[in-house]
């Protein structure tokens, strides 16, 4: 199945640069602007949530109800309208977000997202939707962020930090449920 924005079923060939008509919303980011998200990725495992100092973080796990290979384009398009508007509620009209699009395997599809000038219906060079990759969405001082990632058998949202949490929580998804 084809996904109209996520990614999942598009020609990989361009991943990585933004096309000239998502450059508003998205940069890609050189590799010495990734570094401070890696490092915080090293200290973040190994169990997700617990950073090695030891300070756990306030977050909820979600597992969408569907399996990937059903969801339709309306899934899709309601995914991405809660990330975009929770994003929206916790950053300022010209803060960016990190975003990530493969993590797990390589650090080369790392971008800056203006969720303020962002779309629902356009592009997305990281996703709700763990299209086989890992994706994160990270806010400048890692206090709050979204981890979407798939484990057997289905796709997983790890919403972490306070701002965030609240955010979804004020216009949660339809297709998800709290995991147990």
């Amino acid at each position: 199945m084809t996904y109209q924005y996520s990614g999942v079923g598009k020609d990989w060939n361009h991943w990585g640069d933004v096309l000239p008509e998502d450059r508003e919303a998205w940069q890609r980011m050189a590799e010495e602007q990734i570094r401070p998200a890696q490092i915080w990725d090293r200290h973040r495992w190994p169990d997700g949530i617990t950073l090695r100092n030891g300070m756990s973080i306030p977050n909820v796990t979600y597992v969408l109800y569907e399996v990937p290979h059903v969801l339709g384009t309306s899934s899709e398009e309601e995914l991405h309208r809660c990330y975009l508007h929770a994003l929206q509620r916790v950053t300022e009209s010209e803060e960016w977000v990190y975003a990530f699009a493969a993590p797990n395997k390589s650090w080369l599809y790392g971008y800056r997202f203006w969720p303020h000038r962002g779309k629902v219906q356009g592009y997305w060079y990281a996703s709700p939707f763990p299209n086989g990759s890992d994706q994160y969405f990270l806010a400048q001082d890692f206090s709050w962020g979204i981890l979407a990632y798939y484990s057997q058998p289905q796709w997983w949202c790890c919403v972490f930090g306070q701002a965030i949490i609240d955010a979804f929580d004020a216009d949660p998804p339809l297709r998800w449920r709290a995991s147990l």
